[in-house]
Protein backbone atom coordinates (compact mmCIF):
# COMPACT_ATOMS: atom_id res chain seq x y z
CA UNK A 1 0.00 0.00 0.00
CA UNK A 2 1.59 3.82 -1.15
CA UNK A 3 -0.20 6.66 0.62
CA UNK A 4 0.73 9.65 -1.33
CA UNK A 5 2.59 12.92 0.31
CA UNK A 6 -0.99 14.32 0.80
CA UNK A 7 -1.53 11.67 3.28
CA UNK A 8 2.20 12.37 4.42
CA UNK A 9 1.33 16.03 5.26
CA UNK A 10 -1.71 15.58 6.96
CA UNK A 11 0.05 12.79 9.53
CA UNK A 12 2.00 16.67 10.60
CA UNK A 13 0.32 17.53 13.36
CA UNK A 14 1.18 19.47 16.55
CA UNK A 15 1.77 17.78 20.36
CA UNK A 16 -1.42 17.07 21.72
CA UNK A 17 -2.31 16.29 25.46
CA UNK A 18 -2.75 12.78 25.93
CA UNK A 19 -0.69 10.34 27.66
CA UNK A 20 2.97 10.58 26.30
CA UNK A 21 5.15 6.94 25.68
CA UNK A 22 8.89 7.53 26.39
CA UNK A 23 10.15 4.18 25.35
CA UNK A 24 8.52 0.92 23.16
CA UNK A 25 8.95 -0.32 27.06
CA UNK A 26 5.67 1.93 27.67
CA UNK A 27 3.70 0.37 25.18
CA UNK A 28 4.93 -2.93 26.06
CA UNK A 29 3.43 -2.04 29.83
CA UNK A 30 0.59 -0.86 28.56
CA UNK A 31 -0.51 -3.91 26.51
CA UNK A 32 0.30 -5.77 29.67
CA UNK A 33 -1.80 -4.07 32.23
CA UNK A 34 -4.41 -3.54 29.17
CA UNK A 35 -5.19 -7.50 29.42
CA UNK A 36 -4.37 -7.99 33.25
CA UNK A 37 -7.43 -8.42 34.24
CA UNK A 38 -9.00 -10.57 31.64
CA UNK A 39 -11.50 -13.76 32.11
CA UNK A 40 -12.67 -15.89 29.36
CA UNK A 41 -15.06 -18.09 29.77
CA UNK A 42 -14.92 -21.84 27.95
CA UNK A 43 -18.67 -23.14 27.18
CA UNK A 44 -18.80 -25.88 24.82
CA UNK A 45 -22.10 -26.76 23.59
CA UNK A 46 -21.73 -28.85 20.16
CA UNK A 47 -20.78 -31.75 18.98
CA UNK A 48 -17.56 -31.68 16.77
CA UNK A 49 -16.10 -34.52 13.67
CA UNK A 50 -13.57 -33.90 11.65
CA UNK A 51 -14.51 -34.38 7.81
CA UNK A 52 -11.36 -33.73 5.54
CA UNK A 53 -7.69 -33.28 6.28
CA UNK A 54 -5.42 -32.00 4.17
CA UNK A 55 -3.18 -34.75 2.84
CA UNK A 56 0.44 -35.28 2.47
CA UNK A 57 1.48 -34.33 -0.60
CA UNK A 58 5.71 -33.71 -0.61
CA UNK A 59 8.60 -34.95 0.89
CA UNK A 60 11.12 -33.03 2.57
CA UNK A 61 15.06 -32.86 3.36
CA UNK A 62 15.58 -29.81 4.09
CA UNK A 63 16.02 -25.89 2.79
CA UNK A 64 16.61 -26.02 -1.29
CA UNK A 65 17.59 -29.71 -0.97
CA UNK A 66 17.53 -31.28 -4.34
CA UNK A 67 15.76 -34.48 -3.11
CA UNK A 68 12.92 -32.29 -1.83
CA UNK A 69 10.15 -34.12 -3.59
CA UNK A 70 6.34 -32.87 -4.91
CA UNK A 71 3.77 -35.49 -4.90
CA UNK A 72 6.24 -38.12 -3.36
CA UNK A 73 4.79 -41.71 -3.29
CA UNK A 74 8.02 -42.74 -0.61
CA UNK A 75 9.68 -40.59 1.93
CA UNK A 76 13.06 -42.45 3.05
CA UNK A 77 15.11 -40.65 5.63
CA UNK A 78 12.80 -37.42 4.55
CA UNK A 79 10.32 -35.65 6.32
CA UNK A 80 6.85 -35.82 5.14
CA UNK A 81 4.77 -32.52 4.10
CA UNK A 82 1.53 -30.89 4.50
CA UNK A 83 1.50 -27.97 1.95
CA UNK A 84 -2.26 -27.35 2.19
CA UNK A 85 -2.71 -24.46 4.15
CA UNK A 86 -6.00 -22.98 4.37
CA UNK A 87 -9.64 -23.75 3.33
CA UNK A 88 -10.13 -20.58 1.39
CA UNK A 89 -13.45 -21.33 -0.02
CA UNK A 90 -16.53 -22.91 1.51
CA UNK A 91 -19.89 -23.53 -0.26
CA UNK A 92 -22.77 -26.02 0.42
CA UNK A 93 -26.09 -27.08 -1.88
CA UNK A 94 -28.06 -30.17 -0.86
CA UNK A 95 -25.94 -32.80 0.64
CA UNK A 96 -22.73 -31.50 -0.50
CA UNK A 97 -19.98 -29.47 0.89
CA UNK A 98 -17.80 -27.50 -1.55
CA UNK A 99 -14.13 -27.09 -0.45
CA UNK A 100 -12.16 -24.65 -2.30
CA UNK A 101 -8.12 -24.58 -1.07
CA UNK A 102 -4.85 -22.74 -0.53
CA UNK A 103 -1.53 -24.14 -0.23
CA UNK A 104 1.44 -22.54 2.11
CA UNK A 105 -0.71 -19.39 2.34
CA UNK A 106 1.30 -17.91 5.25
CA UNK A 107 4.72 -18.36 2.61
CA UNK A 108 3.25 -16.81 -0.18
CA UNK A 109 1.46 -14.08 1.59
CA UNK A 110 5.16 -13.53 3.51
CA UNK A 111 6.66 -13.51 -0.40
CA UNK A 112 4.47 -11.24 -1.72
CA UNK A 113 5.71 -8.77 1.57
CA UNK A 114 8.99 -8.85 0.97
CA UNK A 115 10.16 -12.10 2.80
CA UNK A 116 12.49 -13.83 1.11
CA UNK A 117 14.92 -15.28 3.73
CA UNK A 118 13.84 -19.11 4.41
CA UNK A 119 12.36 -19.59 7.32
CA UNK A 120 12.47 -23.01 9.25
CA UNK A 121 11.06 -24.56 12.97
CA UNK A 122 10.13 -27.77 13.96
CA UNK A 123 6.70 -27.16 12.55
CA UNK A 124 6.97 -25.44 9.13
CA UNK A 125 8.89 -24.23 6.77
CA UNK A 126 9.37 -21.57 3.60
CA UNK A 127 11.64 -22.22 1.46
CA UNK A 128 11.30 -18.76 -1.09
CA UNK A 129 13.61 -18.67 -4.03
CA UNK A 130 15.17 -22.22 -2.72
CA UNK A 131 12.61 -23.84 -3.58
CA UNK A 132 12.33 -26.89 -6.53
CA UNK A 133 9.61 -24.44 -7.94
CA UNK A 134 11.87 -21.85 -9.08
CA UNK A 135 12.74 -21.21 -11.24
CA UNK A 136 10.04 -20.89 -13.20
CA UNK A 137 8.34 -19.64 -10.27
CA UNK A 138 9.59 -16.14 -9.22
CA UNK A 139 11.24 -16.28 -5.52
CA UNK A 140 8.31 -14.43 -3.51
CA UNK A 141 6.09 -17.52 -4.83
CA UNK A 142 8.38 -20.47 -4.39
CA UNK A 143 6.07 -22.48 -1.74
CA UNK A 144 3.05 -22.10 -4.48
CA UNK A 145 1.42 -25.34 -4.72
CA UNK A 146 -1.83 -25.75 -6.95
CA UNK A 147 -4.67 -25.73 -5.26
CA UNK A 148 -7.16 -28.32 -5.32
CA UNK A 149 -11.30 -28.21 -5.00
CA UNK A 150 -12.89 -31.07 -2.98
CA UNK A 151 -16.59 -32.09 -2.31
CA UNK A 152 -17.87 -33.83 0.80
CA UNK A 153 -21.05 -35.55 0.67
CA UNK A 154 -22.56 -35.08 4.13
CA UNK A 155 -25.00 -38.34 4.06
CA UNK A 156 -22.34 -40.85 2.54
CA UNK A 157 -19.59 -39.49 4.34
CA UNK A 158 -17.70 -40.20 1.04
CA UNK A 159 -15.07 -36.85 -0.22
CA UNK A 160 -13.32 -36.39 -3.94
CA UNK A 161 -10.52 -34.36 -5.29
CA UNK A 162 -12.47 -33.14 -8.23
CA UNK A 163 -9.94 -30.50 -9.54
CA UNK A 164 -5.99 -29.94 -9.08
CA UNK A 165 -5.27 -26.77 -10.67
CA UNK A 166 -2.13 -27.83 -12.44
CA UNK A 167 -1.50 -24.49 -14.69
CA UNK A 168 -2.62 -25.81 -18.47
CA UNK A 169 -4.75 -28.06 -16.97
CA UNK A 170 -8.42 -27.52 -18.02
CA UNK A 171 -7.91 -26.49 -21.35
CA UNK A 172 -5.72 -24.00 -20.42
CA UNK A 173 -6.17 -22.07 -16.60
CA UNK A 174 -3.50 -20.00 -15.70
CA UNK A 175 -1.52 -20.16 -12.03
CA UNK A 176 -4.31 -20.35 -9.59
CA UNK A 177 -2.85 -18.73 -6.37
CA UNK A 178 -5.83 -20.18 -4.30
CA UNK A 179 -9.61 -20.78 -4.38
CA UNK A 180 -10.61 -17.97 -2.48
CA UNK A 181 -14.63 -17.37 -2.77
CA UNK A 182 -17.57 -19.86 -3.51
CA UNK A 183 -20.93 -19.59 -3.89
CA UNK A 184 -23.76 -21.96 -4.87
CA UNK A 185 -27.94 -21.45 -6.43
CA UNK A 186 -30.28 -23.61 -7.66
CA UNK A 187 -27.65 -26.66 -8.07
CA UNK A 188 -25.06 -24.67 -9.83
CA UNK A 189 -21.63 -23.99 -7.56
CA UNK A 190 -18.99 -21.56 -8.29
CA UNK A 191 -15.24 -21.82 -7.33
CA UNK A 192 -13.70 -18.51 -7.39
CA UNK A 193 -9.88 -18.35 -7.72
CA UNK A 194 -7.30 -15.39 -7.68
CA UNK A 195 -4.97 -16.17 -10.79
CA UNK A 196 -1.94 -15.11 -11.54
CA UNK A 197 1.79 -14.44 -10.48
CA UNK A 198 2.01 -10.73 -9.07
CA UNK A 199 -0.92 -8.34 -7.90
CA UNK A 200 -0.72 -6.26 -11.23
CA UNK A 201 -1.50 -8.85 -13.21
CA UNK A 202 -4.19 -10.38 -11.23
CA UNK A 203 -7.17 -11.70 -12.17
CA UNK A 204 -10.55 -13.31 -11.06
CA UNK A 205 -11.29 -16.75 -12.58
CA UNK A 206 -14.36 -18.70 -11.54
CA UNK A 207 -14.56 -22.62 -12.07
CA UNK A 208 -18.66 -23.89 -12.60
CA UNK A 209 -19.92 -27.24 -11.44
CA UNK A 210 -23.58 -29.02 -11.25
CA UNK A 211 -23.44 -30.05 -7.64
CA UNK A 212 -26.24 -32.38 -8.01
CA UNK A 213 -23.88 -34.60 -10.30
CA UNK A 214 -20.24 -33.23 -9.85
CA UNK A 215 -19.91 -32.19 -13.24
CA UNK A 216 -17.48 -29.53 -14.60
CA UNK A 217 -19.43 -26.91 -16.49
CA UNK A 218 -16.26 -24.74 -17.51
CA UNK A 219 -14.00 -21.99 -16.29
CA UNK A 220 -14.02 -18.13 -17.17
CA UNK A 221 -11.62 -15.58 -16.32
CA UNK A 222 -14.55 -13.41 -15.29
CA UNK A 223 -14.70 -9.56 -16.03
CA UNK A 224 -17.12 -6.88 -15.80
CA UNK A 225 -19.28 -6.09 -18.64
CA UNK A 226 -17.17 -3.13 -20.00
CA UNK A 227 -14.31 -5.54 -19.98
CA UNK A 228 -13.17 -3.94 -16.11
CA UNK A 229 -10.86 -6.57 -15.55
CA UNK A 230 -12.24 -8.60 -12.33
CA UNK A 231 -8.00 -8.91 -9.53
CA UNK A 232 -9.29 -10.75 -6.43
CA UNK A 233 -12.58 -11.90 -5.03
CA UNK A 234 -13.47 -12.95 -1.23
CA UNK A 235 -17.20 -14.06 -0.25
CA UNK A 236 -20.25 -15.00 -1.84
CA UNK A 237 -23.79 -15.28 -0.14
CA UNK A 238 -27.07 -16.71 -1.14
CA UNK A 239 -30.30 -14.71 -0.80
CA UNK A 240 -33.75 -15.04 -1.67
CA UNK A 241 -32.32 -17.74 -4.52
CA UNK A 242 -30.31 -14.90 -6.04
CA UNK A 243 -26.01 -15.31 -6.20
CA UNK A 244 -23.84 -12.66 -5.43
CA UNK A 245 -20.47 -12.09 -5.52
CA UNK A 246 -17.39 -9.80 -4.40
CA UNK A 247 -14.94 -8.30 -7.00
CA UNK A 248 -12.09 -6.23 -6.67
CA UNK A 249 -11.14 -4.16 -9.50
CA UNK A 250 -8.36 -1.21 -10.00
CA UNK A 251 -9.76 1.95 -7.47
CA UNK A 252 -12.84 -0.43 -5.78
CA UNK A 253 -14.87 -2.96 -5.89
CA UNK A 254 -18.10 -4.41 -7.44
CA UNK A 255 -21.21 -6.76 -5.93
CA UNK A 256 -22.38 -8.72 -8.83
CA UNK A 257 -25.29 -11.12 -9.09
CA UNK A 258 -25.27 -14.64 -11.31
CA UNK A 259 -28.25 -14.08 -14.15
CA UNK A 260 -27.76 -17.69 -15.33
CA UNK A 261 -30.56 -20.47 -16.06
CA UNK A 262 -29.37 -22.96 -13.37
CA UNK A 263 -32.07 -25.54 -14.89
CA UNK A 264 -30.86 -24.82 -18.11
CA UNK A 265 -27.35 -25.40 -17.47
CA UNK A 266 -28.53 -28.40 -15.71
CA UNK A 267 -29.29 -29.46 -19.18
CA UNK A 268 -26.52 -28.58 -21.31
CA UNK A 269 -27.67 -25.59 -22.65
CA UNK A 270 -24.12 -23.60 -20.75
CA UNK A 271 -25.00 -20.00 -22.72
CA UNK A 272 -26.37 -17.79 -19.32
CA UNK A 273 -23.61 -19.59 -17.26
CA UNK A 274 -21.00 -16.44 -17.13
CA UNK A 275 -23.84 -14.02 -17.33
CA UNK A 276 -23.16 -11.39 -14.45
CA UNK A 277 -24.12 -7.98 -13.36
CA UNK A 278 -22.94 -5.43 -11.18
CA UNK A 279 -25.24 -4.27 -8.91
CA UNK A 280 -23.02 -2.06 -6.71
CA UNK A 281 -20.33 0.06 -6.96
CA UNK A 282 -17.53 0.23 -3.95
CA UNK A 283 -14.63 2.87 -3.53
CA UNK A 284 -12.82 -0.28 -1.55
CA UNK A 285 -12.16 -3.95 -2.25
CA UNK A 286 -15.35 -6.06 -0.80
CA UNK A 287 -14.10 -8.36 1.23
CA UNK A 288 -17.01 -10.12 3.58
CA UNK A 289 -21.14 -9.84 3.00
CA UNK A 290 -24.19 -10.52 4.63
CA UNK A 291 -27.55 -9.73 4.56
CA UNK A 292 -28.64 -7.07 7.09
CA UNK A 293 -32.44 -7.04 8.66
CA UNK A 294 -33.61 -9.29 5.37
CA UNK A 295 -33.89 -6.52 2.85
CA UNK A 296 -30.53 -5.32 1.98
CA UNK A 297 -26.69 -6.29 1.58
CA UNK A 298 -24.23 -5.42 4.21
CA UNK A 299 -20.40 -5.33 2.61
CA UNK A 300 -16.97 -4.65 4.85
CA UNK A 301 -14.25 -3.82 2.97
CA UNK A 302 -10.34 -3.39 2.63
CA UNK A 303 -8.70 -0.63 2.08
CA UNK A 304 -7.08 -1.49 -1.06
CA UNK A 305 -5.81 0.18 -4.64
CA UNK A 306 -8.53 2.60 -3.10
CA UNK A 307 -8.22 6.64 -3.16
CA UNK A 308 -10.09 6.22 0.09
CA UNK A 309 -7.06 4.35 2.57
CA UNK A 310 -7.18 6.59 5.45
CA UNK A 311 -10.54 5.81 6.29
CA UNK A 312 -9.39 2.22 6.55
CA UNK A 313 -11.94 -0.52 5.95
CA UNK A 314 -15.47 0.60 5.48
CA UNK A 315 -19.04 -1.20 6.27
CA UNK A 316 -21.61 -0.58 3.17
CA UNK A 317 -25.28 -0.87 2.54
CA UNK A 318 -26.81 -1.22 -0.21
CA UNK A 319 -30.64 0.14 -1.21
CA UNK A 320 -33.23 -1.65 0.23
CA UNK A 321 -34.93 -4.28 -2.22
CA UNK A 322 -37.71 -6.91 -2.17
CA UNK A 323 -36.33 -10.04 -4.46
CA UNK A 324 -32.96 -8.81 -5.53
CA UNK A 325 -30.53 -5.90 -6.30
CA UNK A 326 -30.18 -4.82 -10.33
CA UNK A 327 -27.61 -2.79 -11.39
CA UNK A 328 -30.15 0.06 -11.24
CA UNK A 329 -28.68 -0.24 -7.70
CA UNK A 330 -25.35 0.13 -8.72
CA UNK A 331 -24.72 3.59 -7.11
CA UNK A 332 -27.22 3.23 -4.36
CA UNK A 333 -24.72 1.73 -1.78
CA UNK A 334 -23.84 4.07 1.32
CA UNK A 335 -20.93 4.13 3.57
CA UNK A 336 -22.49 4.11 7.40
CA UNK A 337 -19.27 3.01 9.60
CA UNK A 338 -14.97 3.32 8.98
CA UNK A 339 -12.03 1.53 11.13
CA UNK A 340 -11.65 5.91 11.20
CA UNK A 341 -14.23 6.24 13.03
CA UNK A 342 -12.75 4.01 15.85
CA UNK A 343 -8.65 4.04 15.65
CA UNK A 344 -6.84 6.97 16.23
CA UNK A 345 -3.82 6.64 14.99
CA UNK A 346 -4.23 7.20 11.12
CA UNK A 347 -1.55 5.17 9.28
CA UNK A 348 -3.07 2.52 11.55
CA UNK A 349 -6.99 3.18 10.47
CA UNK A 350 -5.48 2.77 6.78
CA UNK A 351 -3.92 -0.63 7.56
CA UNK A 352 -7.62 -2.03 9.17
CA UNK A 353 -9.93 -3.98 7.32
CA UNK A 354 -13.41 -4.69 7.94
CA UNK A 355 -13.54 -8.46 9.27
CA UNK A 356 -16.67 -10.63 8.59
CA UNK A 357 -19.65 -9.30 9.58
CA UNK A 358 -23.18 -10.96 10.13
CA UNK A 359 -27.01 -9.86 11.52
CA UNK A 360 -27.97 -11.31 14.75
CA UNK A 361 -30.56 -10.32 16.94
CA UNK A 362 -31.26 -7.40 15.94
CA UNK A 363 -28.23 -5.68 15.20
CA UNK A 364 -25.23 -5.68 12.50
CA UNK A 365 -22.06 -7.42 14.27
CA UNK A 366 -18.75 -7.33 13.07
CA UNK A 367 -14.72 -7.00 13.96
CA UNK A 368 -11.70 -5.76 12.64
CA UNK A 369 -8.93 -7.13 10.44
CA UNK A 370 -5.47 -7.18 10.59
CA UNK A 371 -2.11 -8.10 9.26
CA UNK A 372 0.39 -6.95 11.58
CA UNK A 373 3.36 -7.34 9.29
CA UNK A 374 1.82 -4.79 6.99
CA UNK A 375 0.80 -2.06 9.24
CA UNK A 376 4.10 -2.06 10.74
CA UNK A 377 5.97 -2.02 7.46
CA UNK A 378 3.21 1.01 6.39
CA UNK A 379 4.09 2.89 9.79
CA UNK A 380 7.69 3.00 8.35
CA UNK A 381 7.01 3.84 5.18
CA UNK A 382 5.38 6.64 5.54
CA UNK A 383 7.49 8.22 8.43
CA UNK A 384 10.22 7.58 6.86
CA UNK A 385 9.68 10.29 4.55
CA UNK A 386 8.69 12.43 7.17
CA UNK A 387 11.61 11.69 9.95
CA UNK A 388 15.49 11.54 8.82
CA UNK A 389 16.86 7.60 10.11
CA UNK A 390 13.57 6.88 11.39
CA UNK A 391 13.83 4.06 12.39
CA UNK A 392 16.29 3.56 14.94
CA UNK A 393 16.37 -0.48 15.98
CA UNK A 394 14.51 0.98 19.07
CA UNK A 395 11.89 2.76 17.16
CA UNK A 396 11.18 -0.30 15.28
CA UNK A 397 10.14 -1.67 17.86
CA UNK A 398 8.23 0.73 19.36
CA UNK A 399 6.29 0.48 15.69
CA UNK A 400 5.63 -2.71 15.73
CA UNK A 401 3.97 -2.59 19.58
CA UNK A 402 2.02 0.43 18.18
CA UNK A 403 0.58 -0.63 15.24
CA UNK A 404 -0.43 -4.16 16.68
CA UNK A 405 -3.75 -4.02 16.93
CA UNK A 406 -5.73 -7.14 18.83
CA UNK A 407 -9.04 -7.41 16.92
CA UNK A 408 -11.89 -5.33 17.74
CA UNK A 409 -15.43 -6.23 17.66
CA UNK A 410 -18.74 -3.79 17.42
CA UNK A 411 -22.12 -4.37 16.47
CA UNK A 412 -24.51 -1.78 15.05
CA UNK A 413 -28.42 -1.17 14.72
CA UNK A 414 -30.10 1.24 12.24
CA UNK A 415 -27.46 1.44 10.39
CA UNK A 416 -29.67 2.65 7.44
CA UNK A 417 -30.79 5.91 9.17
CA UNK A 418 -29.03 8.71 10.48
CA UNK A 419 -29.79 7.80 14.18
CA UNK A 420 -27.65 4.53 14.07
CA UNK A 421 -25.78 3.48 17.29
CA UNK A 422 -22.53 1.85 17.29
CA UNK A 423 -21.37 -0.44 20.11
CA UNK A 424 -17.85 -1.10 21.39
CA UNK A 425 -18.07 -5.02 22.21
CA UNK A 426 -14.32 -6.01 22.75
CA UNK A 427 -11.59 -3.09 22.15
CA UNK A 428 -9.98 -0.50 23.83
CA UNK A 429 -10.83 2.96 25.00
CA UNK A 430 -6.89 3.98 24.53
CA UNK A 431 -4.32 3.00 21.56
CA UNK A 432 -1.30 4.22 20.72
CA UNK A 433 -1.19 7.29 18.01
CA UNK A 434 2.10 8.14 16.66
CA UNK A 435 2.45 11.98 15.89
CA UNK A 436 5.01 14.67 14.27
CA UNK A 437 5.77 17.93 15.41
CA UNK A 438 5.90 20.21 12.31
CA UNK A 439 7.91 22.34 14.00
CA UNK A 440 10.36 20.57 15.33
CA UNK A 441 10.26 17.75 13.39
CA UNK A 442 10.52 15.33 16.26
CA UNK A 443 7.68 11.73 15.89
CA UNK A 444 6.47 10.56 19.14
CA UNK A 445 3.86 7.71 20.71
CA UNK A 446 0.95 8.86 22.89
CA UNK A 447 -1.64 7.20 24.01
CA UNK A 448 -4.85 8.83 23.11
CA UNK A 449 -8.58 8.02 22.93
CA UNK A 450 -10.38 5.61 20.54
CA UNK A 451 -12.53 8.32 18.07
CA UNK A 452 -15.88 6.80 19.06
CA UNK A 453 -14.93 7.97 22.58
CA UNK A 454 -16.11 4.49 23.79
CA UNK A 455 -15.10 2.19 26.44
CA UNK A 456 -15.56 -2.16 25.58
CA UNK A 457 -19.11 -3.15 26.99
CA UNK A 458 -17.12 -6.97 27.44
CA UNK A 459 -13.32 -6.92 27.27
CA UNK A 460 -10.12 -5.66 25.73
CA UNK A 461 -9.69 -6.68 21.90
CA UNK A 462 -8.86 -9.83 20.78
CA UNK A 463 -11.34 -11.77 23.27
CA UNK A 464 -8.60 -11.35 25.94
CA UNK A 465 -6.05 -12.36 24.02
CA UNK A 466 -3.29 -10.21 22.58
CA UNK A 467 -2.12 -12.48 19.96
CA UNK A 468 -5.86 -12.79 18.35
CA UNK A 469 -5.71 -9.67 15.45
CA UNK A 470 -8.51 -10.85 12.93
CA UNK A 471 -11.88 -11.75 13.23
CA UNK A 472 -11.99 -13.89 9.95
CA UNK A 473 -15.21 -14.93 10.38
CA UNK A 474 -18.92 -15.53 11.63
CA UNK A 475 -21.99 -17.19 11.04
CA UNK A 476 -25.33 -17.65 12.77
CA UNK A 477 -26.33 -21.23 14.09
CA UNK A 478 -29.25 -21.87 15.99
CA UNK A 479 -30.19 -18.95 17.10
CA UNK A 480 -26.72 -17.89 18.08
CA UNK A 481 -23.75 -15.98 16.56
CA UNK A 482 -20.10 -17.77 16.57
CA UNK A 483 -17.01 -15.83 15.80
CA UNK A 484 -13.86 -17.37 14.59
CA UNK A 485 -10.63 -15.81 14.58
CA UNK A 486 -6.90 -15.54 13.75
CA UNK A 487 -4.15 -16.45 16.42
CA UNK A 488 -0.72 -15.60 16.27
CA UNK A 489 0.99 -17.15 19.38
CA UNK A 490 1.96 -20.29 18.57
CA UNK A 491 3.48 -18.74 15.21
CA UNK A 492 5.90 -16.12 17.37
CA UNK A 493 6.51 -18.83 19.98
CA UNK A 494 7.91 -21.21 17.42
CA UNK A 495 9.63 -18.16 15.98
CA UNK A 496 8.16 -18.83 12.24
CA UNK A 497 6.86 -15.24 11.88
CA UNK A 498 9.73 -12.73 10.31
CA UNK A 499 9.70 -9.83 13.06
CA UNK A 500 12.21 -8.81 15.33
CA UNK A 501 13.28 -9.64 18.81
CA UNK A 502 10.78 -7.73 20.30
CA UNK A 503 9.11 -7.27 24.13
CA UNK A 504 5.53 -9.16 24.42
CA UNK A 505 2.96 -10.71 26.45
CA UNK A 506 4.24 -14.31 26.80
CA UNK A 507 2.81 -16.76 24.15
CA UNK A 508 1.76 -19.38 26.65
CA UNK A 509 0.69 -23.12 24.83
CA UNK A 510 -2.85 -22.55 26.66
CA UNK A 511 -3.54 -19.75 24.09
CA UNK A 512 -2.58 -21.69 21.04
CA UNK A 513 -5.28 -22.51 18.61
CA UNK A 514 -8.00 -19.98 16.83
CA UNK A 515 -10.71 -19.16 19.04
CA UNK A 516 -14.46 -19.58 18.21
CA UNK A 517 -16.78 -17.23 20.32
CA UNK A 518 -20.32 -17.43 20.58
CA UNK A 519 -23.01 -15.00 21.98
CA UNK A 520 -26.25 -16.33 22.92
CA UNK A 521 -27.94 -13.01 22.35
CA UNK A 522 -27.19 -9.38 22.78
CA UNK A 523 -27.74 -9.03 25.84
CA UNK A 524 -24.29 -10.41 27.08
CA UNK A 525 -20.87 -10.91 26.11
CA UNK A 526 -19.11 -13.86 24.65
CA UNK A 527 -18.48 -17.30 25.94
CA UNK A 528 -15.80 -19.44 24.03
CA UNK A 529 -16.77 -22.56 22.35
CA UNK A 530 -13.11 -23.66 21.18
CA UNK A 531 -10.02 -22.07 22.84
CA UNK A 532 -7.45 -24.13 21.23
CA UNK A 533 -8.20 -24.48 17.52
CA UNK A 534 -11.04 -26.30 18.13
CA UNK A 535 -9.03 -29.20 18.87
CA UNK A 536 -6.23 -28.65 16.86
CA UNK A 537 -4.23 -25.89 18.57
CA UNK A 538 -2.20 -25.95 15.13
CA UNK A 539 -5.40 -24.58 13.43
CA UNK A 540 -4.54 -20.82 13.96
CA UNK A 541 -7.61 -19.36 11.82
CA UNK A 542 -11.07 -20.06 11.60
CA UNK A 543 -10.61 -19.18 8.31
CA UNK A 544 -14.61 -19.66 6.86
CA UNK A 545 -17.61 -20.89 8.81
CA UNK A 546 -21.11 -21.87 7.01
CA UNK A 547 -24.18 -22.51 8.96
CA UNK A 548 -26.35 -24.71 7.33
CA UNK A 549 -27.60 -28.08 8.84
CA UNK A 550 -24.66 -27.97 11.04
CA UNK A 551 -22.36 -25.61 11.13
CA UNK A 552 -18.92 -26.04 8.74
CA UNK A 553 -15.77 -25.53 9.77
CA UNK A 554 -12.86 -24.57 7.34
CA UNK A 555 -9.55 -24.08 9.13
CA UNK A 556 -6.14 -22.33 8.29
CA UNK A 557 -3.16 -24.04 9.41
CA UNK A 558 0.38 -22.83 8.25
CA UNK A 559 2.66 -26.28 10.03
CA UNK A 560 3.40 -28.08 6.68
CA UNK A 561 6.13 -30.39 8.38
CA UNK A 562 3.67 -30.90 11.69
CA UNK A 563 2.96 -34.69 9.83
CA UNK A 564 4.38 -37.07 12.38
CA UNK A 565 1.74 -39.91 13.72
CA UNK A 566 3.56 -40.88 16.89
CA UNK A 567 4.51 -37.67 18.22
CA UNK A 568 2.29 -35.37 20.65
CA UNK A 569 1.95 -32.86 18.63
CA UNK A 570 -1.44 -32.47 16.23
CA UNK A 571 -1.40 -32.81 12.83
CA UNK A 572 -0.59 -29.77 10.05
CA UNK A 573 -2.75 -28.61 7.11
CA UNK A 574 -6.17 -27.51 6.86
CA UNK A 575 -9.43 -29.46 8.50
CA UNK A 576 -12.99 -29.50 7.09
CA UNK A 577 -14.77 -29.62 10.87
CA UNK A 578 -18.62 -30.42 11.52
CA UNK A 579 -20.03 -28.63 14.61
CA UNK A 580 -23.74 -29.85 15.73
CA UNK A 581 -26.07 -29.43 18.55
Amino acid sequence: MVLTGLVVLQLAVSWRAEAQINSYWDLYHFWIQAFDSCVRVLSPTLNKALLLKAPIDECFYGVGNPLNQYLATSCPNGRWKRNGGQVWALAKWGDKVWVGTRENAICTTMGFSGVMEPIRTDYAVCEFGQSAFVPPLPDYLGDWRPPSIYVYDVQTGQSRRVAFLTPGSLGGIPLIQGLRGAGAVNGIVFMAGLAGTDSQNASLVLFAYNSDTEEFLGWRALNGPDGTRYKNTRKWLTFKGHLYGSAWVEGGGRIIRWLGDAEAIKKGDVRTLWNFEEVGYLDQAPANMTVYDGKRLAVGTRPKDTNRVLRGGQIWLSPEFQDHLTAQDAFQWKVVWSAAAYEPDTVTAAATAVGDLAFFDGYLWWGTEMQVEQAWGIHKEVYGRLLPGYPSTDQDIAALLGTWRPTSVFRGRHMESENYQVDLLYGFSLLPRFEVNQETGQGRWTLAPNRMGAKPLYGPGGFCNWYQVQTYSMAVFGNRLYVGTSEYSQRMASGFLSLPDFPKPTPSPELWGADLWRFDSAEAGAVAESLGGIGNYLNAAVRNLLADDALYVGTGNTSNLATDPRDDVPEGGWELIRLWE
